[in-house]
């Protein structure tokens, strides 16, 4: 036991340091506690264990000792004085371009239960590799402990004396909505901290399993932060962005956003590419699973080797947020809070897109994909433009010879299509570029050099830019104004933001790499003790580390958040347009938070049959990271010819589960190379057609899906997800096998198992332990917790598969063009469970949803679906005895009530009905005189309902249909 002498002289001691650094403390005026200094003391260190060494005297002298010194009146006054400069230029939590004005900003703090300075357990003899000069060691540090709930646990470690930059703990960016002020015995969380030698573990308190351990190895210094602990298995996900497969085999892996071509990433360093997020789920060996938030966004590199994970980082602070959950949903839920949610994307948003690089330029062009899609009888959404719509491929510069605006707008409303373009995050230094137009100065709000302080030139493909610091506020105005001259003459659905890592190519090409590499050696952060990815960071296609933000702050602190910022001025400018609710902001930089307000895509990837493999591991990866809005470019991006037939077939496939489906192909200056899927013909087109229309015809059930958090803004979850998700507490083949990379659930209702390699017409699919049907055909899969072989012809639907008591809403999608013709008429598919006897009826029953809402515009589903919620259950249930088969259809729905557009069925497929039943004959459908016709597939045991004329679910309603037998 603690003797409460003792803690209460260390509670004196732990009060006078956190003071003289200017924290709030518990037990002060500003505890949010409520309870006396005493009460609180014996609170908070109840769960710091080894207490006796923690608390010993030789400590308490120490700690008193220096705290006198700290508490000193005019060393206190020059503290705080440092503190306020440093908080208002480059300190913790400082970020500059104020979104506050315009939200409703509610800021949440938890009193830290644990606040202590001690001395940096790194030392400086030991260090070994890598090498750190003296001057960048640091003597203190300080731990900062925070609860913001039962299940979320905040560690901040910094420097004591000095203030180091670090992620701001306010919107935009993550911080806490729900803070609980729970104390630590309330808590999920064990801690057990020592000073000799140093050592902090974090256990579950529920299974005493430890979670994270700083035992093995910490070193902070100036620029190299290390952290070295085991995992409690070596079953973790996360860590992006890169293009490899959703579980990790033991290497290297680098994190730091950077344009990069998609290579995959075979876990050796230098494989990172255009996002941040800097997390992973992982999984215990109680079979629960946390999620780890490394909140720093300075380059990193992760080594996982043996179940040991070593995280090194070159600034920042270490400041790791810990989340607890029950399985892996449950999990991301809290973390997905957390950073915010994601943007909900428009109904429109999940049609089939087309673009190509530097492909299409000029209206004649667009005219000729849309017209040939048209003949072709594929729907099409959204047409892109590259690089093309601007003269010279200068960003603003809309080139209205090419792309008459009249003539082009006239164009996309006879074909009914939208247009997104793309725009990057620069200004040419050519001052015919209509940016120069601008009544502001341009280069008050652009990146400055770091030596000489003059706006900072780099090179992109139109020649020399200046860069634009979207965390200066000077930015909005000047960003809004450009995209209004855009939207004249084009009226933009959505916007593309590109290379906006910030990426510099001054350092690729022969003629711009002299300017760059003048005097190289004099640039801050050019002598590291370690470069993330293994090669000097200044021979990276990057804006120079040492290039000055607003306030001074080096991009080398903050190289992330001007894509971040660049992301919520797009999203704010475009939620400003009349009818549009759910902005269309696709981002190629990224980080944690980002989901808030942008979309990402699989970064340009080649066409080949391992890179469209691969790309489900980013894409399921990214539904982890909170932006389930994701896909890779179809049919691949990189080649130098038309994409293989059958690799474009299969991949059109795979698109059918997309949340973002996207062709897109880079044959640039080639229009004749096409790769849009009418070029294909015979049996290739067919199945590409094929894989499109199924697309579109589940398009409304899969949007449904995306409503996981039902009448609230707040959008928590994921939709493509991994099996181990939905079967995370029943057998799968261990962890390593090719079931986790190439078989998906869509929600908890759907698998789906593409075809990823070239040649195959059968294929190996896993089926988890319990009943599925197989959607193709109807019927009942014969195995549960193992392998089927089954036929894949590539003129075949995608095998995808109906879990059992789930039913599915299908559309009949014949002659559409758009989303915009899908209408609220559906077919139900519905996979029964083994009937069980009740009473002497045998019954089973399957379960839905689907929105409820007259269409799917923008402003319906706002204000239906968004502010309430308009979801529609619907039940199907199954009985018979033997006399009878009854089918029972009852919905129940929150929606007020309408007649405009109601929900209506017009079939009833019922699959695993094992009863045996005539091969066709009449239905009845209680209290109508309408009689409907069934038939009833007994190979498949597959009882299929003709309903006509439909039923109408109004709200609550409910059928009965019998049969007699």
């Amino acid at each position: 036991m603690i003797n409460k002498e003792k803690m209460e002289s260390q509670e004196d001691s732990n009060l006078s340091s956190a003071q003289s650094l200017g924290q709030s403390t518990p037990g002060t005026a500003n505890s949010k506690y409520g309870e006396d200094q005493e009460s609180v003391s014996l609170t908070r260190n109840r769960y710091i264990k080894k207490s006796d060494k923690y608390f010993g005297n030789k400590d308490r002298k120490w700690f008193s000792l220096r705290s006198g010194l700290y508490v000193a009146g005019f060393l206190f006054f020059l503290y705080l004085l440092k503190r306020a400069f440093f908080d208002g230029n480059q300190g913790k939590g400082i970020y500059y371009n104020s979104f506050s004005k315009t939200r409703n900003v509610v800021k949440t703090y938890t009193t830290p239960f644990l606040d202590i300075q001690f001395d940096n357990p790194t030392s400086y003899g030991d260090i070994g590799k890598p090498r750190v000069e003296k001057e960048d060691y640091i003597p203190k540090l300080q731990m900062t402990c925070h609860l913001y709930s039962k299940d979320h646990l905040n560690i901040i470690i910094r420097d004591a004396d000095n203030i180091r930059y670090e992620v701001p703990h306010e919107y935009p960016f993550p911080f806490p909505r729900d803070v609980q002020h729970v104390l630590p015995e309330d808590s999920d969380f064990l801690l057990d901290f020592e000073f000799e030698p140093f050592n902090l573990v974090i256990k579950r308190k529920s299974t005493e399993e430890t979670i994270f351990s700083l035992a093995d190895r910490v070193v902070y210094t100036n620029y190299y932060l290390e952290v070295t602990f085991m995992m409690p298995t070596r079953e973790v996900y996360g860590f992006g962005e890169r293009i490899s497969p959703l579980q990790f085999k033991d290497g290297t892996y680098s994190l730091f956003i950077l344009d990069r071509v998609g290579k995959i990433d075979h876990g050796k360093a230098g494989f990172n590419a255009q996002g941040h997020q800097s997390m992973y789920l992982c999984k215990e060996q109680s079979g629960r699973y946390h999620v780890n938030l490394f909140k720093n966004i300075a380059a990193q590199e992760i080594v996982l080797k043996d179940r040991k994970l070593t995280w090194k980082t070159i600034g920042g602070v270490l400041d790791f947020h810990f989340f607890l959950g029950e399985n892996p949903e449950d999990t991301l839920y809290k973390y997905h809070t957390y950073v915010g949610g994601w943007t909900l994307p428009a109904f429109w948003h999940m049609g089939y897109h087309q673009c190509k690089w530097w492909g299409y330029k000029n209206t004649s062009h667009f005219e000729y994909v849309l017209d040939h899609f048209d003949k072709a009888d594929l729907p099409l959404d959204v047409l892109w433009s590259d690089l093309d719509i601007f003269e010279d491929d200068q960003n603003f510069n809309y080139n209205e010879k090419k792309f008459p605006p009249v003539e082009t707008q006239q164009l996309f409303k006879r074909f009914n299509k939208r247009w997104i373009t793309v725009i990057q995050a620069y200004v040419p230094t050519q001052k015919s570029n209509p940016a120069w137009k601008y009544e502001g100065d341009i280069l008050d709000f652009s990146l400055r050099d770091g030596i000489t302080n003059e706006p900072l030139v780099g090179w992109e493909f139109s020649g020399f830019v200046h860069f634009i610091d979207f965390l200066n506020p000077l930015a909005k105005n000047f960003w809004n104004e450009m995209l209004d001259y855009m939207n004249e003459r084009m009226p933009i659905a959505g916007l593309w933001l590109d290379a906006n890592e910030l990426t510099d190519l001054m350092n690729k090409f022969e003629e711009t790499m002299p300017i760059y590499f003048d005097g190289i050696e004099r640039r801050k952060y050019y002598k590291l003790p370690f470069y993330p990815g293994g090669e000097n960071l200044y021979k990276l296609h990057l804006v120079k580390l040492d290039a000055k933000h607003i306030g001074g702050i080096d991009e080398y602190n903050v190289r992330s958040l001007n894509s971040y910022y660049q992301s919520i001025l797009t999203y704010d400018y475009l939620k400003g347009k009349d009818n549009i609710y759910f902005p269309f902001v696709l981002s190629r930089g990224n980080m944690f938070g980002s989901g808030q307000f942008s979309f990402h895509f699989v970064p340009d990837i080649s066409s080949t049959w391992e890179l469209m493999r691969t790309s489900l591991g980013p894409t399921m990866t990214y539904q982890i990271f909170g932006i389930p809005f994701i896909g890779a470019d179809i049919c691949g991006f990189i080649d130098e010819h038309r994409a293989n037939a059958e690799l474009c077939a299969r991949w059109h496939q795979l698109s059918v589960f997309y949340t973002f489906a996207r062709n897109h192909h880079a044959p640039y200056n080639d229009f004749d190379n096409h790769q849009e899927p009418y070029v294909y013909k015979g049996i290739i087109f067919d199945s590409i057609k094929r894989s499109m229309l199924l697309r579109y015809s589940m398009l409304k059930q899969y949007y449904t899906f995306f409503f996981t958090n039902p009448g609230k803004e707040l959008r928590i979850g994921t939709v493509m997800r991994p099996l181990f998700f939905e079967f995370h507490d029943k057998s799968l083949p261990p962890y390593g096998s090719p079931v986790f990379e190439e078989q998906f659930m869509i929600a908890d209702t759907m698998m789906g198992a593409p075809i990823l390699y070239p040649g195959y017409t059968n294929l190996d699919i896993y089926f988890p332990a319990c009943k599925w049907f197989d959607m193709r055909s109807g019927k009942e899969v014969p195995v549960q917790g193992g392998t089927l072989n089954l036929p894949v012809p590539i003129v075949d639907e995608v095998p995808h598969f109906l879990k059992a008591g789930k039913l599915f809403l299908k559309q009949d999608v014949r002659g559409i063009r758009s989303t915009e013709d899908l209408t609220n008429v559906f077919n139900i598919t519905a996979g029964l469970p083994d009937f069980a006897t009740k009473g002497g009826v045998k019954m089973a029953e399957a379960v839905g949803v689907i929105l409820d809402v007259p269409n799917y515009s923008e402003e319906v589903v706002y204000y239906q679906c968004t502010l309430e919620n308009c979801l529609m259950n619907i039940t199907v249930n199954a009985a018979y005895d033997n006399k009878e088969f009854t089918v029972k259809v009852s919905s129940r729905s929150k929606s007020k009530e309408r007649t405009e557009s109601p929900v209506e069925i017009s079939w009833i497929h019922l699959l695993g009905v094992s009863k045996d039943l005539k091969a066709s004959g009449k239905i009845d459908l209680q209290g109508s005189n309408g009689i409907y016709e069934y038939t009833y597939d007994k190979s498949h045991q597959v009882l299929s309902i003709l309903i006509s004329p439909k039923l109408v679910l109004k709200g609550d309603s409910n059928f009965v249909l019998s049969i007699k037998i």
